[in-house]
C-alpha cells in the first residue's frame, strides 16, 4: 500500500484508539487496522488519488453506528 496511505491508516489507528470510540476495539485492535485498510481500499478502488484517501481517512471511524455496513 501507498506510504502516504499506510501512514493514515497508522495514525488514524492510533486517533481512533485513543478517543472515545476506543473501548469499541479493546482486543480486536487488528480489526480497527483491517477496517481502515479496506475503507482505503475501497477509496482507491473509486479512483481517487492516495492524498485524497489519507484524506477521507482523517474523517471517518470504522466504529461509528452503520459504518461498517457500507462495506459487507
Amino acid at each position: 500500500m501507498n506510504e502516504t496511505i499506510q501512514r493514515s491508516i497508522d495514525r488514524n489507528f492510533e486517533r481512533i484508539l485513543h478517543d472515545g470510540r476506543g473501548a469499541a476495539y479493546v482486543g480486536h485492535e487488528d480489526w480497527l487496522r483491517e477496517g481502515l485498510a479496506l475503507m482505503a481500499k475501497d477509496e482507491l478502488g473509486k479512483g481517487s488519488s492516495p492524498a485524497d484517501t489519507a484524506a477521507f481517512l482523517d474523517t471517518v471511524d470504522p466504529a461509528a453506528p452503520g459504518v461498517m455496513r457500507m462495506y459487507l
